[in-house]
């Protein structure tokens, strides 16, 4: 499945302003976009409903369908963290 525009817009923004975080909760997600890996800076990474941001849980702001991704569309991160929401 193609990574929509609105995928693409966050993440050049992410790269532009050199990001520690990004949020692509309900992206409609089926695999990590390729782009998602030029973020050097890159510390955390939303791809659910909602994440926690060090003080609060706060909800994506992304308003499309819920992330479809498998352990295997995981894999090319070296480690990730699932927190869900209490």
């Amino acid at each position: 499945m193609p990574i929509s525009l609105d995928v693409l817009k966050i993440i050049e923004k992410a790269k532009a302003e050199r990001a520690t975080f990004i949020d692509l909760g309900n992206c409609g997600l089926t695999e990590l976009p390729e782009k998602l890996f030029g973020l050097t800076g890159l510390e955390g990474i939303n791809l659910g409903r909602y994440y926690w941001n060090g003080t609060e849980w706060k909800e994506t702001a992304n308003k499309g369908r819920a992330n479809r991704l498998t352990s295997e569309s995981l894999y090319p991160l070296k480690r990730y963290k699932i927190r869900c929401k209490p």
